[in-house]
């Protein structure tokens, strides 16, 4: 009997020992964990995260750890003078923080940067807690750091900024200058930033040289597409401009013009409505012949049409030499050669579509 109590008290006393030493390991690891993640950040408040500068350059110095945006919150004139050096897609974008005392600008920020992580920076520190404590106070969806020391201390431990700006080259376009109505069509730019700054590319389809839409930043030189859908036909102006992540743009504007026509698959007519089977003498009809018999000079009158694309030109030949073209419907060619013989004249009209459509007549002609 009392061995069995004995055996008991020593099941009992090993159950302890073994929950104690899952408890200690548990305790242990969490702990270890915790001591790994606070290396990795100076500190932790409410909603957001303190970081030191070098660990913001770690984290914007690579996108294996996925992508960090940096925000510099202070005035515009700190902004343009100088900030922080980081390549796109981590690298710097302006926001001011004394701007976000609108509401709707403050709301536009969160919109556009919930489910990000982003790095909040200033002078010194003190106005990124601010912007920070802002953020989280409005529900901002993301991760925020807080770079403690900001610029100032940025610049102290030798990390690289940049000072002033260039505006970006103008922009070259690209992209079909003859389009259907109703079909999308891509146009596509790029400009060379000479401070090698992200750009972004706003069009203007209809010439009044204001943005009509936006492309997301790239890198320099990089090309962007946009597509656009005309649904009037016309001869239209598109322009774009160039612009880099701090804000200044190309001196100039890039055009190219672009005609859209209805899908047209119907020849345009045309006909040559004199000389006729009649014999002309210094331009007037005499009297019917059984060919074209011309003595002297003669007005060729050629009539075109064409009720889809419309009319781009028409041509006229003599002998497959082309001595005349035009734009113009009805148009009126006096031929007042000195020769003698057979000829074919010869008239092809184009329409806005590409279609052609052509008229001949052989005729005799003397003087």
């Amino acid at each position: 009997m009392l061995f069995k109590r004995y055996k008991k008290k020593i099941i009992i006393i090993k159950s302890c020992l073994i929950l104690s030493f899952f408890i200690l390991s548990s305790t242990s690891s969490i702990v270890s964990s915790y001591t790994k993640y606070e290396r990795n950040c100076s500190s932790f408040n409410e909603g957001y995260i303190d970081i030191t500068v070098t660990q913001a350059y770690e984290l914007l110095n690579t996108t294996h750890n996925g992508i960090q945006i940096p925000i510099d919150v202070r005035t515009d004139s700190e902004w343009i003078g100088e900030r922080i050096n980081t390549s796109y897609p981590e690298d710097p974008r302006h926001h001011c923080l004394y701007d976000w005392d609108d509401p709707p600008v403050l709301q536009e920020f969160i919109e556009q940067y919930n489910g990000k992580e982003i790095i909040l920076y200033c002078y010194s520190g003190s106005r990124s807690t601010q912007a920070a404590e802002i953020l989280v106070e409005n529900n901002f969806d993301g991760i925020i750091y807080n770079m403690q020391g900001g610029i100032s201390q940025w610049k102290s431990s030798g990390l690289p900024t940049k000072k002033g700006n260039t505006i970006p080259n103008a922009p070259s376009i690209f992209g079909p200058t003859k389009c259907i109505v109703g079909n999308p069509y891509n146009y596509n730019a790029k400009a060379i930033d000479p401070d090698f700054d992200a750009v972004r590319y706003g069009w203007d389809f209809n010439d009044d040289k204001s943005v009509d839409e936006w492309t997301e930043y790239n890198f320099s030189n990089t090309l962007q597409n946009i597509t656009h859908i005309w649904y009037e036909t016309g001869s239209y102006t598109i322009s774009v401009i160039a612009e880099d992540r701090v804000g200044y743009q190309s001196s100039a504007w890039t055009s190219l013009t672009v005609l859209v026509i209805y899908d047209d698959k119907i020849d345009p007519v045309v006909n040559i409505i004199k000389p006729g089977k009649y014999l002309y003498f210094k331009n007037e009809q005499v009297l019917p012949f059984f060919n074209t018999f011309i003595i002297g000079n003669i007005d060729i009158i050629i009539h075109s049409s064409d009720y889809q694309s419309g009319l781009d030109y028409v041509e006229l030949y003599i002998n497959n030499e082309r001595v005349s073209n035009t734009t113009d419907e009805d148009f009126i060619f006096n031929w007042d050669e000195s020769v003698f013989g057979k000829f074919i004249i010869k008239a092809i009209a184009y329409d806005k579509a590409g279609n052609t459509a052509d008229d001949s007549i052989y005729v005799w002609k003397f003087f």
